[in-house]
């Protein structure tokens, strides 16, 4: 072999080692951004299309996918780092994270403007107003206090007998009209030596 041509072999082997050194992983695991990581794209109940993307460590993550929801209510707002959505994720963010990685997709969901209408059974009392319009997903708010002779209010309740009690920040599930019926705690009379007591 001619001097020419070991000389022209020796710097082609010193450029294909150049190439092989400078392009890949650094020592120890490392990316030195040459070389492209996946990020994974959980739609969290969603759908999205692509499901993964890759991308460089120290450039941007460029266009990221829209998800769909089956629900018409929920709103995408953005991809986020956590599940926890901790911090958002945006086409013009840096890729710093030199693993493969997931971003997690964040849902708006409104809350209902239905409102329904309650209604009040004071059971055996007086309750002024007897209905009230509220909204399903928010506080029930202020409730009107009933009388009854000989007998004290201890609050309103889902069902005449059992149930849950409902207070003004008890939020409204039902969303539907429907009840709410007044609970009692009777007063007993008793005589003591000739003197009577209300007894609670």
């Amino acid at each position: 072999m001619s001097k020419k041509n070991i000389s022209v072999t020796i710097a082609l082997i010193l450029i294909l080692a150049f190439l092989i050194t400078g392009c890949g992983p650094t020592s120890g695991g490392g990316n030195n951004g040459s070389v492209p990581v996946v990020v994974t794209f959980d739609a969290q109940g969603g759908t999205v299309s692509p499901k993964t993307k890759e991308v460089t460590v120290g450039s941007t993550y460029g266009q990221l996918p829209t998800p769909t929801s089956t629900n018409a209510d929920f709103t995408f707002t953005g991809w986020y780092t956590e599940p926890t959505l901790s911090t958002k994720i945006t086409e013009d963010s840096i890729v710093s994270n030199t693993n493969n990685h997931t971003l997690y997709a964040r849902w708006e969901i409104p809350l209902t403007t239905k409102k329904v209408t309650v209604t009040f059974d004071a059971q055996g009392g007086t309750v002024d107003p007897e209905t009230k319009e509220v909204t399903v997903g928010s506080t029930y708010g202020q409730l009107p206090t009933p009388t009854k002779i000989l007998s004290t209010f201890t609050g309103w309740f889902t069902e005449k007998t059992d149930g849950d009690k409902v207070t003004s920040s008890t939020k409204v599930t039902n969303n539907k009209d429907h009840i709410l019926y007044a609970r009692w705690k009777i007063w007993k009379l008793e005589t003591v030596k000739g003197r009577s007591f209300d007894i609670f």
